[in-house]
């Protein structure tokens, strides 16, 4: 196991990406509070300095539509009275958006008001930020807050909007859609009798949940095949049950570890162990995989390796900079290591394929991988929100920067599904020689 861990936490899980909670103590405050502290997150924390008038700009624009002040009724109170002769400075950034919440609330006693205002405007500024950068008001806090490794009644499958037509994006390992037959691609035509076409996303998520042992009826189109119907029963389903699988095809192992919750790499490599006699080689499938916590990235690199640096984090503050390194020993040495990768392989998943493929200790199959290359922090803002900022940047073992080099296969392929998986075991059960342009693993030994 990797000797990199950042033990503390608050409670939140991210696990669409990489991603370090942080210890905060965050009282309950005021909304002006509130914008303060989010305003001084930002500036002091995010990866690269910020020009906070731009952002502050932007807060303003995210007020007035909010609010809904007419242009002229709003440039008159933002611009204050002309005062002949006087040479006003600008107002630091803080302060214009604070003049701005005046302008567009008259009543200072109507707090829930107030308090949208200010979640408009700290919304408009992290919209400046990057697309992983993320403000959670109180709904998405309280819905975060809801610790994912905690069990709940689900089916196990991420759904997505595609050309308006509502697609399984993946199932999980262990979970009723899996064991259903249901494969990503395959596109709901309803739920339970009620079409998709009259859903919206969050409806269609929601709908999957339900009392435990309720059942949930699908139809769904793949492909040019006729619609059909499955009925499955909702049941108890917790992240490490949803993330991994290990099954065994003939004499190779194929390990499906499609996010990284906590406590993910251990049980990876316990059950890599237990099922490793008569085994010729490992496939790692990480398609998929859009990353979770970095701990079990780094913990799960290092379980294949023995020695060498593993990658590293830079950042904008000592505290955002890290260099990994392996420790000695590894599961599954002297076996070839295959990785399955695709375009929606992100983040932690990608310091894993990068990691291995750069210390040549795994092949790469299948298509060049998302390059998120960041990593968020979460900082507590009031009792009821929170900020997400990517607060550092990921580097490969070769040094170059994840979000500008992702994985590109060492086997490149169209193939999807099950087609892939096929070829993947052809090259295992060849060491990787089946590959068009094999390299030399170092594998060590056994």
């Amino acid at each position: 196991m990797s000797s990199f861990l950042r033990t503390a936490t608050i409670g939140l899980a991210c696990l669409t990406l990489v991603c370090i909670p942080v210890v905060a103590t965050a009282r309950s405050n005021p909304p002006a509070a509130k914008l303060t502290k989010a305003f001084k997150v930002i500036r002091d924390n995010y990866v690269a300095p910020i020009d906070m008038v731009l952002l502050a700009d932007a807060a303003v624009a995210g007020i007035q539509e909010r609010a809904g002040v007419d242009a002229p009724i709003w440039d008159a109170c933002i611009q204050g009275p002309a005062r002949p002769g006087s040479s006003k400075k600008s107002p630091p950034p803080l302060t214009v958006i604070q003049n701005a919440l005046g302008c567009a609330v008259s009543d200072q006693r109507d707090r829930a008001k107030i308090d949208a205002l200010i979640d408009a405007a700290i919304l408009a500024m992290v919209k400046k930020l990057d697309d992983r950068s993320s403000w959670l008001d109180a709904k998405m806090f309280e819905a975060a807050s809801r610790s994912v490794f905690e069990k709940r009644a689900s089916l196990g499958l991420s759904l997505t909007l595609k050309d308006g037509a509502l697609v399984v994006v993946r199932t999980g390992a262990r979970t009723p859609s899996r064991e259903a037959g249901i494969l990503a691609g395959d596109e709901v035509l309803a739920i339970d009798g009620v079409s998709a076409a009259s859903m919206s996303l969050d409806d269609a998520i929601e709908r999957c949940k339900g009392a435990i042992a309720s059942p949930a009826t699908f139809t769904l189109k793949r492909g040019r095949e006729p619609a059909w119907k499955v009925e499955m029963l909702r049941r108890e389903i917790t992240a490490l049950d949803s993330a991994l699988n290990v099954e065994r095809h003939g004499n190779v192992l194929v390990a499906e570890v499609s996010a990284l919750p906590s406590k993910v790499s251990d049980a990876l490599q316990g059950l890599i162990v237990e099922k490793l006699p008569m085994t010729r080689a490992v496939i790692l499938d990480l398609r998929d995989n859009s990353g979770g916590l970095l701990d079990q990235a780094v913990s799960t690199a290092d379980a294949f390796l023995a020695s060498g640096t593993l990658g590293e984090l830079r950042g904008r503050t000592a505290q955002d900079f890290d260099v990994w390194h392996a420790t000695p020993g590894q599961v599954a040495e002297g076996l070839p290591l295959i990785i399955l990768a695709n375009s929606a392989t992100a983040s932690g998943a990608e310091i894993i394929a990068s990691t291995l493929q750069d210390h040549k200790r795994a092949i790469v199959v299948g298509q060049k991988t998302f390059g998120a290359g960041a990593v968020q922090t979460l900082f507590p803002v009031s009792k009821d929100s929170a900020l997400r900022l990517t607060t550092s940047y990921e580097y490969r073992p070769n040094g170059q920067r994840l979000a500008d080099a992702p994985v590109v296969p060492d086997c490149p392929t169209d193939l999807e599904g099950a087609d892939l998986l096929k070829l993947a075991l052809t090259i295992a059960e060849n060491g990787g020689k089946s590959c068009s342009a094999p390299i030399e693993l170092s594998i060590g030994r056994r």
